[in-house]
């Protein structure tokens, strides 16, 4: 099943809970709830916006905080980022969202195979005490960065994917095109990135989709979808040839129009 919807909330919604309804009644079907600045949300008020999901049919992820550092040089970022991620999954615990996206942080002066170790050892512990709480259905998405700066690239996830079980990549389609020049130029090129999560992530293809400008630098800022960089009218046949389960959170300004014209795109594709 090919489910769409925005990140965080809608430009009506004034609550999580009231955006639930708004993506419902749109016809679209997934919302990211975004801890982005914090996973403080209650127990009793993230279990209202599970309930109400699961009473409008709408698949829910989340988003840990920004300010994960995996691989800092301060150990209290280290060990306070393993907290937020955890606090995140608690929270996707409560909600019945079975994954969550995160970032890595930045490589904290480490070549990639040492950062992606940092990597693997803190997640090992956010493994490890999700086991010890409970936690069971949750899986923890590393996604792909826009900016060589930022560790995140698709090796460096699956790598961390083949040791920690509780790992699966979350692809940022327009992070990975800003990140490698511009590389999502034909249809191919789009299904040989589905194929690859598809791959890692046992036919799960978790995403997050938006126009983005970019220079040497990589990402710059996100734009709406229509400005079609990358194209993702190249998507579109490829997520129809699929017979796995897709989540695609719309990370664009436009947040639920982007997500309804990617909708629109497929259902363009069917017709």
């Amino acid at each position: 099943m090919i489910r769409i919807g925005p990140s965080g909330s809608t430009t009506q919604a004034k609550s999580t809970l009231e955006a639930v309804g708004i993506v419902a009644d749109m016809g679209l079907g997934a919302l990211e709830v975004n801890y982005v600045r914090g996973a403080r949300a209650s127990e009793e008020t993230t279990r209202k916006v599970g309930q109400r999901a699961e009473e409008r049919g709408i698949a829910l992820s989340a988003h840990a905080p920004y300010y994960v550092s995996l691989n800092s040089a301060r150990e209290e970022v280290r060990e306070s980022s393993v907290d937020h991620i955890v606090e995140t999954a608690r929270r996707c615990h409560w909600l019945g969202a079975p994954f969550f996206a995160g970032h890595g942080g930045t490589y904290g002066g480490l070549e990639s195979d040492e950062a992606t170790d940092g990597v693997v050892e803190r997640i090992l512990l956010v493994q490890t005490r999700m086991e010890e709480e409970g936690i069971t259905g949750v899986k923890v998405g590393l996604e792909t960065t826009g900016r060589p700066s930022a560790w995140g690239t698709l090796e460096e996830i699956e790598a961390v994917a083949d040791q920690v079980d509780v790992v699966i990549p979350v692809v940022d389609f327009s992070h990975v095109h800003a990140r490698t020049g511009g590389s999502l130029r034909t249809e191919d090129d789009f299904r040989s990135l589905v194929d690859w999560a598809l791959g890692v992530s046992d036919c799960l293809l978790y995403g997050h989709f938006q126009s983005i400008q970019y220079g040497e630098k990589g990402e710059i800022r996100h734009l709406p979808v229509d400005a079609w960089d990358p194209d993702f009218r190249l998507l579109a046949p490829v997520l129809q040839s699929l017979e796995c389960d897709v989540h695609l959170i719309c990370e664009s300004p436009l947040l639920e129009k982007d997500a309804i014209l990617l909708k629109n795109l497929l259902e363009d594709e069917v017709g």
